[in-house]
Parts: C-alpha cells; sequence; structure tokens
C-alpha cells in the first residue's frame, strides 16, 4: 500500500493507489476496503448526521467490550466533537437551508449526541480505564458526565 495522507486527524479512511492500477480505499492501519463494498459518507453539513452519530455510538456501547470497540468509541467521540463544533457555524448549509433555519432541530439532535456522547465517555471510562487527559485530548475539552 502507498502512503497515504489524511485530510485530518479524525478521518478515518484514505484514498490510494490499489495494485490494480486504480484507487481503493484504504484504512490508515494499511488494509483496503474492497472495491465492490458499498461505503457511504456523511458530511458535516447534513442535518442527519447527528442522528446517525447517536445511533453508531449508543450501538458502540452495548457490544462486548473489546479493543475494537473501544478504537471506535474513541474515533466516533473525535470526529462527533468536531462536527459538532462545525455545525454551530451559522453559515453551514444543508440541502438548500441553512443551519438557522432548522435551528430548533438542530439543538435538539444536538442535546441527543451530547447525551451519547456523555454515555460513551462513561463507558470508556468504566468499561475501558480510558482517563478523563486522554479523554479531554480527543474532544478538545474538559470531558462531562460522572
Amino acid at each position: 500500500m502507498a502512503n497515504l495522507t489524511l485530510r485530518n486527524g479524525t478521518d478515518k479512511y484514505a484514498f490510494g493507489p490499489n495494485d490494480n492500477g486504480g484507487v481503493s480505499l484504504f484504512h490508515p492501519a494499511g488494509y483496503q476496503i474492497p472495491d465492490d463494498e458499498p461505503v457511504l459518507i456523511f458530511r458535516a453539513k447534513d442535518l442527519g448526521v447527528l442522528a446517525a452519530i447517536t445511533a453508531y455510538i449508543d450501538m458502540l456501547c452495548e457490544q462486548e467490550p473489546s479493543k475494537t470497540i473501544k478504537d471506535h468509541l474513541l474515533s466516533m467521540l473525535a470526529v462527533s466533537a468536531n462536527i459538532l463544533k462545525y455545525q454551530k457555524n451559522k453559515a453551514v448549509k444543508s440541502v438548500t437551508c441553512s443551519m438557522e433555519a432548522h435551528r430548533g432541530c438542530v439543538e435538539s439532535l444536538n442535546k441527543d449526541v451530547r447525551a451519547s456522547l456523555d454515555f460513551a465517555l462513561d463507558v470508556l471510562r468504566s468499561t475501558y480505564g480510558v482517563d478523563d487527559a486522554e479523554l479531554a485530548g480527543l474532544i478538545g475539552e474538559a470531558p462531562q458526565g460522572d
């Protein structure tokens, strides 16, 4: 696999050249996502991404503890914090409407995501022994909860 550069620290995959002369999607650990596997990308500007994040985080918290689940929770916390910061910008557009036009919906979704993030923080502390310093480094703020 070629050297891959992620656009930012919360990107989980990057496109790169494959062995057949084409382009494939790769995880930073080096494995290639199969070319026939459907991949869906949610953008931070999409209001619905918050509901998807909430469902995904809640599902992860209910899984049997493992290093993989812990890694996914940590990466979802980091990307969620960045999306929430991004969506606070009133100039952000979703479809053709401004975020301001949907402020009530966004605030409600943000509360749901915040509750899921707090639940994930509690799981990471109690189940995986992750400390507040590591969590603060991921989400850029003092963790809530407890």
